[in-house]
């Protein structure tokens, strides 16, 4: 995504970073207040972070991360007692995921056209 929007032409590798570096500061902080929200079965509180976390993740490419968000735009306080836990484990297991291909990517590893990273199915991140 960041190498379809420019953004990579744009500002090039250290522009990308920054980008990352802030959208993974943000995420931990949101998954705080997710955490918080499950624990509280505050679904509108839940809703608002997961929203806010979407956009972020939809900004860097984190595909899986946004669909997740947006697969619990509806949850109501009920669905998040019941399965607000579980969504969280889930969630966290694919933002570590995410965070260590783009430090795979941000430590200037290479990949040959056609190999994939650890999280190519969930993320597009440009390592050129």
């Amino acid at each position: 995504m960041l190498a379809r929007w420019g953004i990579w032409r744009l500002g090039g590798r250290d522009f990308v970073r920054d980008i990352v570096a802030q959208f993974v500061a943000d995420a931990a902080a949101v998954l705080a207040s997710l955490t918080a929200a499950v624990a509280s079965r505050d679904s509108k509180g839940f809703r608002e972070q997961a929203h806010a976390l979407r956009s972020c993740a939809a900004n860097v490419g984190a595909q899986n991360v946004y669909r997740m968000c947006l697969a619990w735009r509806d949850l109501d306080a009920q669905e998040i007692a019941s399965s607000g836990s579980k969504y969280m484990q889930m969630l966290e297991a694919e933002f570590d995921r995410v965070r260590g291909a783009y430090s795979d990517a941000a430590g200037g590893r290479r990949l040959r056209s056609g190999q994939r990273s650890r999280m190519s199915e969930s993320l597009t991140l440009p390592v050129a």
